[in-house]
Formats: structure tokens, sequence, C-alpha cells
């Protein structure tokens, strides 16, 4: 497989305060990584490692959304403390759009197809169930979408590039399918097998009380997985909107394996059980310093990553077994939002130039934040000091 297989974390690198996002662009093979305080920071995937590239002060606080187009080209960026959206050229390292709201921006989707004349990024209202359009370079959305099947304000929002639909979870938990290229949304909504939505499982998580924290698409299109504060990931088919996996991740879970298999240090499971509280008590009163936890997949869509109490967990979707461990024995880490690169890095910032060549051999990495911490961390094929540096693996990029 295409993926990181190092038991600790190879690099790790500063913002200024606690990081709550990180993404990875497709094929432009950036890195963009933000904080509570709202700097914004471009690093350069390369051969071993990330190279730091440029900062922006996106936003005066907290971000609400952030969102990478499709081919890599464009960030978004929206914070409904400062009622702002903000749009970025990926490649230009260059901030292109600066758009003052009268609503309260919260998460924001890219939605354009590859085939589409401009890039459009939807952004919902953080208050009620409407969701703007905005073209990259225009100041006004070009669009107001109010007649979605939604009743209360839109949580998370997903772009399924596949079949050119919007999958949407209100904060009561409800999950919708809608088209945004046509008037009515609700219609002519591509690759959707099933007609009554009481013959899915979408219901699923407003049964449960199961509050989504994440939701993300596999590069067919084909599956979505939602991670929810009942510790539960659950992996739902687009086409039928049937649950196919079901994982529990629950601290009684985690508990009765740790009783079975002995895998931690008493001590060290207590301490790692103590930080849990912590962040359970952090994420229920809303604290924006914390990075919320999410689930992705792979490039094949064959294996799902998620950060839990002991580790990065790496399952393989199709023999449902446990693949691997990333970052098992760092017992002073909770990772919780991951991104992961599986392509070939250039040696180089060398998008402006194209001057530096490609590296030949695939470097996979994981980029991940982890709870109270003011940096990102880097796993690779490599364990620390494997490649050949002479400083140590935690970067001090910012003053102290």
């Amino acid at each position: 497989d295409a993926l990181p297989s190092a038991e600790m974390y190879q690099k790790s690198y500063m913002h200024r305060d606690v990081v709550t996002h990180v993404l990875i662009t497709p094929r432009t093979d950036m890195v963009i990584t933000a904080s509570v305080d709202g700097q914004l920071k471009f690093w350069k995937k390369i051969a071993d490692g990330i190279e730091f590239v440029k900062m922006f002060r996106a936003h005066v606080g907290a971000f609400s959304g952030l969102a990478v187009s499709g081919d890599g080209l464009w960030l978004g960026s929206s914070s409904q403390g400062d009622k702002t959206m903000k749009v970025f050229d990926v490649v230009g390292f260059d901030m292109v759009n600066f758009v003052s709201t009268d609503y309260a921006p919260g998460v924001c989707e890219w939605i354009h197809s590859q085939k589409s004349a401009a890039a459009v990024l939807a952004v919902a209202d953080n208050e009620s169930p409407i969701v703007y359009l905005y073209r990259s370079n225009e100041g006004k959305p070009f669009r107001v979408i109010n007649n979605l099947p939604h009743r209360t304000a839109i949580h998370l929002l997903r772009y399924n590039p596949v079949h050119r639909s919007v999958v949407s979870i209100d904060t009561k938990r409800m999950i919708e399918y809608w088209n945004p290229e046509e008037e009515d949304p609700t219609s002519h909504v591509g690759g959707v097998e099933f007609s009554y939505k009481s013959d899915t499982d979408l219901y699923e998580l407003a049964k449960k009380n199961a509050d989504p924290t994440s939701m993300e698409f596999s590069r067919d299109g084909n599956l979505f997985v939602c991670m929810s504060r009942d510790r539960h990931i659950r992996v739902f088919r687009y086409g039928t909107g049937k649950l196919t996996r079901t994982y529990d991740e629950t601290l009684p879970r985690t508990h009765e394996q740790q009783d079975r298999e002995k895998k931690l240090d008493p001590v060290d499971f207590g301490r790692r059980m103590a930080r849990e509280r912590s962040l359970e008590e952090a994420l229920t009163s809303g604290r924006e310093d914390v990075s919320i936890p999410n689930a992705i997949f792979d490039e094949s869509g064959k294996f799902l990553l998620y950060g839990t109490p002991l580790g990065i967990k790496v399952l393989n979707l199709v023999t449902n077994r446990l693949a691997r461990w990333l970052g098992f024995g760092e017992s002073s880490e909770r990772f919780l939002r991951l991104a992961l690169f599986q392509g070939t890095p250039s040696r180089g910032v060398s998008l402006m130039n194209g001057a530096e060549q490609a590296q030949e051999e695939a470097d996979p990495a994981v980029v991940a934040t982890s709870f109270d911490r003011q940096r990102l961390f880097i796993f690779s094929r490599s364990e620390p000091g494997e490649d050949g540096g002479e400083t140590g693996r935690d970067v001090f990029n910012e003053k102290v």
C-alpha cells in the first residue's frame, strides 16, 4: 500500500497558536495549516518532509471553514468571528479575494466540476439552512440557495465531484443529497440509486443523536465516512445511502481492548484516558481552539485512517482488519485531524519556476494536528533521525 508506515512521527513544525485545520491540496502538493488565531500557513511537500512557503493572517479569530478545490488550485476560508470569506491562489501563494458578509459564514466547500468555466465556493450560513455560492473572483454571491430540505443550519458540507452532487448535514444530524447545478437542488441528483430516504440509513445519525464532526468522500465518490461525537465511525455507500461499516471507538470499548490485550503500560493508559476526558470536555464546551477530529480515506478507497486515544488507526476496509498503527508510542500526543499525501513530492518549491526535478519514489505522509498543540506532525515511512538531519524532530520555526 502507498501509506506511511513509521511508528513515530518524523517531524513536527510550529504555529504561533493551537493548530486546528490541516489540508493537502491534490495535484499541487501543498500542505495547508490553520491555527485558532486566524493564521494560515502554506507548506510545500518535499522529499524529506515539508518546506515553509508563506503565512497569512487570514482572519481575526478562528476559522469556521477551510476548503481546497478538487484541482488543487483554489483555497477558500471562512470565519464567523470576523464575518469574512477569503480565496487564495494555491499555485501563486496569494490571496485573490476578500469578501465581507452580512451573515455568519460557517463551513465552506468548492462545488464546481473540472469542466466548469469558473471556480465556485459554497459558504453555509452558520445560523440558517441557507448556502451562498460565490465565484472565486467576485465579491457577492451569484446565487443564494434557500430551498434545501434542511430545517436548521448546515454543519458539514462535501462535494462529490464524480456525481457532481453535494452531501450536507445540519445541526439536527439530518443528511441530505442535492444538486448545486439545478434550480430545485433536490432534483436530478447524480448517482442516487434510491427513491425514498426511508429505504436508506441516512437517518442513522439523527436516530443515534450522533453529532458528526467530519464527513469525507472516497476518491471514486462511492463511499463517504462520518466521524461523530458518539465515537463511532460510520461508512456509507453513496449510491444506496446504506451503512457498510461501523467502527466503535467508545472509551468503554477502548478499556475492554486494554484489559484484554494489555497493549499499554497501566500508567500510560491512565494518562491517555485522562486526556480523553479533557478532550471530551473541550469538544462539549465548543472551544474554538480544539481541532475537530476526522476520518479519511486513502486514494484507493480501501483504507480508512483516524485518530484514537492509542494513536492513528489504519483500517483495511476490504478485509475489515487493522492494517497498522501510526504514533502508537507517542504517549504525549492525541492526534485529531488528519490529511494524507500519497503522491511524489518535488525536491523543493518548484511551482513557480518548474526548476526542480521530481523525486522518483513516492513518499506517502500523514499530516496531523494534536490536542492542545501548536504543532503539526508528519508521519512518513522514515522513523525520527533516519533522514540524516542533524536537528531534532521538533522544529522550532517560531519564536517561543
